[in-house]
């Protein structure tokens, strides 16, 4: 029973007119039923079809983002997807790369072109603002309907006036424990909310296509450390042929020379320069470049008096610093002492000319090995020449010792004497003096 069908009659209603009510009755109730009935089945086939499109969708979007092997090309294609099927008028889908403090806006889709184009490649900041930091932290959707008078849309506030936005939705992009980044639905009318069911849709799709991005992403990071892997191998294939060539040259300015050309090959840096520790120890000499001028040619004395060269070797140990000086053509220079024991002996330097470019912490390890090999070689080149000198020097006071032994009267032996250091030291003229005063109370020659 639905209801009930009463009639007011101003005269007696007898059973035949009883009888035509319950009729109109039944049959309207029927009607009535059958309208129901046909609604529901409406509604329940709009379900289903609903549905089957958003599982259409959600199949399309999993395919397509699982067969993209660029992750840029795949965030963008999501962006898109969402933006014809959820009732909004921007998506924006930022992604947490190398920089800790910022999501970078990768994919944009918006009915309005030009502002596309101006949202993305922009930088989202995740300190201080709370709504970006309360969607990572809480891993759930947050809805702002009305962006201007709400504490956690503060920090862009000015950016969605410009862009005419007036309600905003956030969503996160779970991948595993982690957060890769959030997607923002944003919308002109914040009389105009987006429904549970469009939320719904859209975590939907994001959780899905978040999986195939994790999982491009990494690929992406194995590709890159086999290329990594690679690259360093080759360098430490050139470390190893430097060794051995630094180990054939004859003199330490050969080293010098030889380790400078080595290393920018390795490094395919644009300026190595290295210095020398002078005896004093307030001063260094650029011993060799290669590369761009610093304005620190060769033979250039450097003040280590507040000078980057002067930090490192005071402290023995390897630093980066921005290049500040106007007119030089470097940009980051990454230096290295290079160590003899604990004594420092000079400096290794590497220059890089691009805007931004950065050394690894691999780029620092190696040059930390270019230097140890430096160093060693240096110290076997100076031990050999000192063991040579000393070589040098018996044997000059053998030969002199033998030939004066061979003498029979003390003139003979002071002539002999005479000659042969002059032949030693080049000298024009030598004279030896003899102390002819008496010793222990007898007379003689000392």
């Amino acid at each position: 029973e639905i209801g009930e069908l009463a009639v007011r009659a101003t005269k007696t209603i007898d059973n035949e007119s009883a009888n035509l009510v319950k009729t109109v009755a039944e049959r309207l109730g029927a009607h009535i039923e059958n309208l129901r009935l046909t609604e529901q089945t409406e509604y329940a086939l709009a379900q289903a079809q609903r549905q089957s499109n958003e599982l259409a969708a959600i199949n399309h979007v999993v395919t397509i983002t699982s067969q993209t092997p660029n992750i840029q090309e795949g965030i963008q294609f999501l962006a898109d997807e969402i933006l014809k099927t959820v009732n909004v008028d921007q998506v924006g889908i930022a992604i947490h790369q190398s920089d800790d403090d910022f999501l970078t806006v990768l994919g944009v889709a918006d009915k309005d072109l030009d502002r596309a184009a101006q949202a993305k490649g922009s930088k989202i900041p995740i300190k201080g603002n709370k709504l970006t930091q309360q969607v990572i932290e809480t891993r759930q959707t947050v809805i702002v309907q009305d962006v201007f008078n709400s504490p956690l849309t503060e920090p862009v506030k000015d950016l969605m006036a410009a862009n005419g936005f007036e309600s905003l939705a956030v969503i996160p992009m779970p991948a595993g424990d982690e957060i890769i980044g959030t997607v923002g639905l944003a919308s002109v009318n914040k009389n105009n909310p987006l429904s549970e069911d469009q939320i719904r849709f859209a975590e939907t799709l994001i959780f899905q296509a978040s999986t195939s991005f994790a999982n491009i992403r990494l690929v992406e990071q194995l590709s890159e450390f086999l290329e990594e892997t690679e690259q360093q191998a080759q360098r430490l294939a050139l470390l190893n042929q430097t060794s051995a060539e630094l180990n054939r040259v004859a003199t330490v300015q050969e080293v010098y020379e030889t380790t400078a050309k080595q290393t920018a090959d390795i490094f395919e840096a644009d300026h190595v320069s290295l210095t020398r520790v002078l005896e004093a120890g307030q001063m260094a000499e650029v011993v060799f470049v290669t590369g761009l001028n610093n304005n620190m040619p060769t033979g250039y004395l450097i003040n280590l008096d507040n000078n980057p060269i002067g930090q490192v070797i005071k402290e023995n140990r390897l630093h980066i610093f921005p290049v500040e000086q106007e007119n030089n053509p470097l940009k980051t220079v990454m230096i290295a002492p290079i160590s003899i024991g604990n004594t420092v002996i000079g400096t290794i330097t590497l220059g890089k000319k691009l805007d931004g470019a950065k050394f690894t912490t691999t780029d620092e390890n190696l040059l930390l090995q270019v230097a140890s090999t430096l160093s060693s070689v240096i110290e076997n080149k100076q031990l050999l020449a000192e063991t040579q000198r000393r070589a040098e020097k018996e044997r000059l006071i053998n030969g002199i010792t033998q030939k004066i032994q061979g003498t029979v009267t003390v003139e003979s032996a002071l002539q002999i004497a005479i000659e042969e250091l002059g032949k030693v030291f080049q000298a024009p003229y030598t004279q030896i003096e003899l102390n002819t005063q008496p010793t222990n109370g007898q007379n003689g020659q000392q």
